[in-house]
């Protein structure tokens, strides 16, 4: 199953990337905080920890540059920090998009619970919602994460969401700066 996750992961993110390349999306880093893709990365690992299991997590990070797209996965989040600035280094300035996402159990299962806490711990201003029986999805305007994708008062850089595993009767939670990059 892990397996499979980092695929579609993989399939995902290559697809929206490719997607914004060729201009569907919105410009990245249109806004820009202090603060680098580690610290974004360390910031979404102290908002997981207490919610998402850190049994299973999946850690997924992305950069979009002018000559590709390269992608990490694992279970670590220091290993993903090591790897973030290991391309940031490597980049030596050049221009990148980043995309770091974390997945896994909702911990405690109060899905209804989470969001008002888990928006209040980042500092994070309330964007967008959906909602429905088994999937909740926000975004939120967070000052303490770096790039952000929009502009004006529809600008996010932090997304979190649930799903409920109908076969495991388990909520798989996801939570990524600027956007959630893959399925939740």
């Amino acid at each position: 199953m892990k397996r499979f996750a980092g695929w579609m992961a993989g399939a995902a993110l290559a697809l929206i990337c490719a997607a914004g390349l060729g201009g569907w999306m919105p410009a990245f880093a249109a806004n820009v905080s202090s603060g680098s893709p580690a610290d974004d990365a360390a910031r979404l690992d102290a908002l997981a920890n207490g919610r998402i299991a850190e049994d299973g997590r999946l850690w997924v990070v992305g950069v979009r540059t002018p000559g590709g797209l390269e992608r990490w996965s694992g279970d670590d989040a220091a290993e993903a920090i090591r790897w973030i600035e290991r391309r940031q280094a490597a980049l030596d300035g050049k221009d990148a998009d980043w995309f770091v996402n974390v997945q896994g159990t909702l911990v405690p299962a109060d899905v209804q619970a989470v969001w008002p806490r888990l928006a209040d711990a980042a500092g994070a201003a309330l964007v967008e919602g959906y909602e429905d029986g088994t999937t909740f999805s926000y975004s939120y305007r967070a000052p303490s994460f770096s790039a952000s994708v929009g502009e004006g008062d529809g600008a996010i850089n932090f997304m979190a969401a649930a799903h409920l595993d109908t076969e495991t009767g388990l909520w798989r939670m996801t939570l990524g700066t600027p956007v959630v990059m893959i399925e939740y």
